[in-house]
């Protein structure tokens, strides 16, 4: 069986929820450009969740894994979407997938190399002091993740002296086992945090961008280290579900309902200016109108993707 190498980092079933008439509006940050297109090309890229395995073959697993995930949660967002009740084992399926929302994008990637890079130049910062130093320590470098084959002490001694000038590069295998040692923790997590769906007004939608997950601070937090997580008091998660609904996750609240509330057009709007501003590239949409007016008030066009990690 052929390995399937078209993987998408936003679901084709989550795209086709922002369609009119089958398609979607697609700003791009990269290009500066608005195109139409079908749900099927956009948000993909070639082998993005490929991994080599044990024996040194490359598996498509996790995309597949990914896959059903995806088949089982559809008709629960459906449902969601429809202000239906769905079942303990139905609202766990949609944590799940929020889950993989969370950790799967480019940007999720960016975030996690970047901390680690971050971090592995503190480390060899302060412990190769030498080139007997580096010596000794580059055959345990080679089995922690960072991908220094080739590397002489000489080398790695320098990268460390001067950390600014070198990148750190790491095997994709490692950005993957990252972010599924991640998913199992929160998953139920996710579940057990207070839910709310909010609907749309007739005359408005929703729009995501290939970050779709949303984290807004508690009122009056202050920016800083070490800024905002998913557990902290009074930070609110906002997962646009489709076009007429938004699923909003406040604190812990383990077995409380489902509430279903009418959203006002000015907190829709809120959090469409907030999912085009945090975009990784892409923000997604099922009118032009709605997303070029999204592009102007947010300058996107004008401004970097937002840093995603600090190192204190």
């Amino acid at each position: 069986m052929n390995r399937p190498k078209r993987h998408h980092y936003l679901p084709q079933f989550y795209l086709e929820g922002f369609t009119r008439d089958g398609l979607l509006w697609v700003y791009d940050r990269k290009t500066k450009t608005t195109r139409k297109q079908t749900p099927v090309n956009t948000a993909v890229e070639s082998d993005f969740y490929t991994y080599v395995d044990l024996k040194g073959n490359e598996s498509a697993e996790i995309e597949k894994l990914f896959a059903r995930l995806e088949g089982y949660t559809k008709p629960v967002i459906d449902l969601l979407t429809n202000r239906q009740e769905v079942s303990v084992e139905q609202r766990g399926l949609v944590a799940g997938f929020i889950g993989t929302l969370y950790i799967r994008t480019p940007g999720f990637r960016r975030m996690s190399d970047g901390m680690r890079e971050q971090m592995m130049r503190r480390v060899m910062r302060l412990s190769l002091p030498d080139v007997d130093t580096a010596a000794t320590r580059l055959p345990q470098m080679r089995t922690g993740g960072p991908n220094v084959e080739g590397w002489t002490p000489a080398q790695a001694l320098e990268v460390a002296q001067n950390p600014d000038d070198y990148g750190i590069d790491f095997p994709l295998n490692v950005s993957l086992h990252t972010m599924l040692t991640l998913l199992p923790q929160l998953a139920p997590l996710l579940w057990d945090l207070k839910w709310t769906i909010m609907h749309a007004p007739q005359n408005k939608s929703f729009v995501t961008s290939d970050v779709p997950f949303l984290l807004f601070s508690p009122s009056g937090h202050k920016p800083g280290f070490p800024g905002v997580g998913l557990m902290t008091p009074g930070a609110v998660k906002v997962v646009p579900l489709n076009q007429r609904a938004c699923l909003v996750m406040g604190d812990l609240s383990p077995g409380s309902p489902i509430k279903h509330v009418d959203a006002e057009s000015e907190w829709v709007r809120n959090v469409n200016l907030t999912a085009t501003k945090n975009c990784e590239r892409f923000v997604i949409g099922p009118v032009s109108t709605l997303v070029a007016s999204l592009v102007r008030a947010t300058a996107v066009d004008r401004t970097d993707p937002p840093k995603r990690f600090q190192v204190g």
